[in-house]
């Protein structure tokens, strides 16, 4: 059973977050408007997830689709960008499922706006079953999937074709290489324009892919050994001499096998008669097979004649004025149920209202009840401050008398009415409670009475209250002149025992500050020791000056930092300049690390276009000149090598050429090969070089044809249009040059994968080297940094002054507090003598 095409998915390229599609049977339908993606859908799942192959995305050829617009453009998260497409193939085998993943990871960086990483993998595990792509929102790393799946499940590009080709295809990697090469050849869109203008012959011939130059080699060696071949044939005619006379003293042994062989065909022959009368039997029952299927066939069309019959009677009841009136009666259903619903609509706004009701009445109820609960209080008030005034000796008749509310039930009125639509449903009674009645008016006046009163006591309170505060104030004046004399004895014994405190504290303070002097002395000392040259200037001042002088500390603290500081300005130059040395070999590393895997990838060398040339080129629009030709047969290497030189030193090799060869108009400075003018009277380019244009390009070979026929083979001295030399010289008008290269690079493509596997080796040892010496410059720069960092730790060692600091500040305080304590014991015996 072949393997067949199951789901697939993409997840966070392109325009996609995580998005699965159902492939069941091997098929599927993309339905969209143009431009709507359908084709960038397919290309993202079939055949990169069989290929894993960035460069071949696109249908139209060679990068065509670039994988790292898709990441990136219109990509506004964070600094990294990973995504998947991936596809489930099934297959069954003795009744069980089988089934097998492939897909590809892609891993792109916005710094740099380049794929920085990919990877392909090849499992029997299924995505969404049995492992997932996507952990906590964002989709998984290489490293992450590795665990998941396994090491072994994770290729490189050339392993996981070579992978492919043997679970899927059962084919060998070079077979499966050139069904790739089919596969793009014939997918491109435009293939059928190609084939209604007579291609087809010379598509299926590029499909194919090119002859290996080494079985090449061999037939032109074989035909170069005709001798030998000759030779061979003159061995063979006198071996068939001699198998002559051996058969004839073989025949007899040959006519008895014959014999023998004729006695077993007439015993085939008998098989024979009898297996044809059992074929015989079997047509007879084949015709009554078919007999019965013609029976059945008859009852079949009876039944549609039948079925005709019933539906041409269902159109006449149809037509009948009985369906008429079946249509109106569903008319009036429809008047009644809109009316129905009107009812209920004000049968519920009925109900809604009757609910507000009763909410208001309950708050009507809570109001009376909150005000009761307020005179309640009021008059317990009231009656306190009539107990007082009776004991301040006032009238108590003054307090004032709260009115009581009275708190009554509600009261229920009833009514009958309708609750439900159902016609036959008798009226129910309902039962609605009114709010009891207050004589609001008589409870007014009852209140503005109190408040009279309320204010009457109050004034006779105030009167009474001044006459009391009077007598206080006295009394409290005769008291405080009593405590005045008791509290100026008091203090004048308490300003001794402070004095003597604070001459006490003095005299610790002291100690203390010369004892901090002494251990901070030490420590600068100790510390001096652990510089790596020696600094007088460092000396710190003795214990004796740091007591006497409370700046001298710090003076000593900033000439130690200052003369510190003064040298980490040259470490600080030395760590700059190792960083930049690392920075710079990092920058060639990467280059030539990313040089070295695009030419693993399967990128061809390219020659260097002019320096003014920024233009961007549009491969639907065009090509450059070397990939549209190659050198013709016959053509030594000395030949090829100089004339590439040619090329590549007047700028042709690199020029662009359009699809017609004209110039045309494009955004940005460019170098351009047009046909123009006549072909060149003599040699010319087209004897050395012949047009090899690739399937996709949008470049005819004729228009290449033109292009070389009009370039001059050796040197003219007309000093007219553009003229190389297999020499590596060239002449253009006034202009002239020359050039020399030891081989043939870009014209060719096996010149390019001969040029891409030198530049590859080149890369190799290119990127050990600038390993090694990245691997020195980290040791330099660590060790710089490590100076740096040991002389920055010895400035911030330096001992802290604060305590010292504090120890003077203490000193100066205490002598301030014994010197004012001092003081005060005088002026307090001076006013207790007064």
């Amino acid at each position: 059973m072949r393997w067949q095409l199951h789901r697939g998915g993409i997840v966070n390229v392109w325009q996609y977050s995580v998005e699965e599609f159902d492939l069941s049977g091997g098929r599927a339908i993309f339905q969209g408007t143009n431009g709507s993606g359908k084709s960038r859908t397919l290309e993202l799942l079939l055949p990169l997830c069989l290929d894993g192959d960035l460069h071949q995305i696109g249908s139209k050829g060679y990068d065509t689709v670039s994988m790292r617009r898709l990441m990136l453009d219109d990509y506004a998260g964070g600094p990294n960008r990973i995504g998947y497409a991936w596809i489930e193939l099934r297959r069954e085998v003795d009744g069980v499922a089988e089934y097998l993943t492939s897909g590809i990871g892609v891993k792109a960086s916005a710094t740099s706006q380049q794929i920085n990483d990919s990877w392909r993998f090849v499992t029997e595990r299924r995505v969404g079953h049995d492992f997932g792509l996507v952990a906590d929102g964002t989709p998984v790393s290489a490293t992450q999937l590795r665990d998941i799946i396994g090491a072994d499940c994770l290729h490189d590009e050339e392993p996981f074709r070579a992978r492919i080709s043997e679970l899927v295809y059962g084919i060998p990697a070079a077979r499966y290489a050139d069904l790739l090469h089919l596969q793009r050849t014939l997918r491109n869109p435009d293939v059928g324009l190609k084939v209604l203008e007579g291609q087809l012959e010379q598509i299926l011939s590029d499909s194919l892919p090119p002859l290996d130059p080494a079985v090449v080699e061999q037939l032109a060696r074989s035909f170069e050994d005709l001798e030998s071949i000759r030779d061979n044939i003159r061995g063979l005619a006198a071996a068939h001499a001699a198998l002559g006379r051996f058969l004839t003293g073989y025949a007899g042994y040959a006519y008895g096998c014959l014999r023998t062989a004729g006695r077993r065909a007439a015993d085939a022959t008998r098989e024979l008669t009898s297996a044809r009368a059992e074929v015989a039997k079997l047509v007879t029952r084949l015709r009554d097979e078919e007999a019965a299927a013609e029976k059945s066939e008859a009852e079949v069309s009876q039944l549609e004649e039948r079925e005709t019959t019933l539906e041409g009677r269902v159109d006449d009841l149809k037509s009948s004025p009985l369906y008429d009136s079946v249509r109106d009666l569903t008319d009036r259903k429809r008047v009644v149920q809109a009316a129905r619903q009107a009812a209920v609509s004000s049968l519920r706004q009925l109900r809604s209202q009757r609910e507000h009701t009763e909410q208001l009445v309950d708050s009507v109820l809570a109001e009376l009840a909150r005000f009761a609960d307020d005179t309640t209080q009021a008059a317990d008030l009231a009656a306190t401050i009539a107990e007082r005034m009776r004991a301040a000796g006032l009238d108590p008749r003054l307090a004032p008398a709260v009115p009581t509310v009275p708190v009554g039930e509600p009261r229920e009125a009833h009514e009958t009415g309708r609750a439900t639509l159902d016609p036959e449903a008798a009226p129910v009674e309902i039962v609605r409670r009114e709010p009891p009645p207050v004589d609001t008016e008589a409870l007014r006046d009852a209140l503005a009475a109190a408040t009279e009163q309320a204010s009457r006591a109050a004034s006779a309170l105030g009167e009474r209250c001044a006459v009391t505060l009077s007598l206080l104030e006295r009394a409290r004046e005769l008291a405080a002149e009593q405590g005045e004399v008791g509290r100026r004895e008091q203090e004048a014994h308490t300003a001794q025992l402070a004095a003597a405190e604070a001459a006490g504290r003095r005299e610790e303070a002291a100690e203390r500050l010369d004892e901090v002097a002494r251990t901070w002395f030490d420590a600068v000392t100790e510390w001096a020791r652990g510089i790596p040259e020696p600094a007088p200037e460092l000396a710190p001042p003795s214990p004796a000056e740091l007591a006497a002088d409370q700046d001298s500390a710090r003076r000593a603290t900033e000439r130690a930092h200052a003369w510190l500081r003064g040298r980490l300005p040259g470490l600080h130059s030395e760590v700059g300049r190792t960083k930049h040395l690392v920075d710079e070999i990092d920058q060639k590393l990467a280059a030539a690390s990313a040089e070295l895997t695009a030419l693993r990838s399967g990128v061809d060398t390219h020659p260097a276009r002019p320096a003014f040339a920024t233009a961007e080129r549009d491969p639907a629009t065009g090509a450059a000149f070397y990939r549209l030709v190659d050198f013709a047969p016959g053509m030594d290497y000395a030949a090829r090598a100089g004339c590439e030189a040619a090329l590549e030193s007047c700028g042709l090799l690199a020029a662009w050429v359009s699809a017609d060869g004209s110039l045309a108009e494009r955004d940005g400075a460019d170098l351009a090969a047009v046909v123009a003018g006549e072909p060149v009277a003599g040699p010319s380019l087209a004897d050395v070089l012949v047009p090899a244009v690739p399937p996709d390009s949008p470049v005819p070979p004729e228009v290449v044809a033109r292009l070389l026929a009009r370039v001059g083979l050796d040197e003219r001295t007309d000093g007219s249009g553009l003229t190389v030399s297999t020499g590596g010289r060239w002449r253009a008008g006034v202009l002239a040059g020359a050039s020399a290269k030891p081989a043939a690079e870009f014209v060719g493509a096996g010149a390019r994968e001969a040029a891409r596997h030198r530049r590859i080796g080149e890369l190799v040892a290119e990127v050990d080297r600038l390993t090694g010496e990245r691997d020195l410059a980290d040791a330099a720069l660590a060790t710089a940094r490590e100076l740096a960092a040991a002389w920055e730790r010895h400035i911030d060692d330096h001992p802290d002054d604060r305590a010292l600091l504090a120890a003077h500040v203490t000193l100066r305080g205490a002598a301030d507090a014994a010197l004012a304590a001092a003081g005060r014991v005088v002026a307090s015996r001076d006013a207790h003598g007064a």
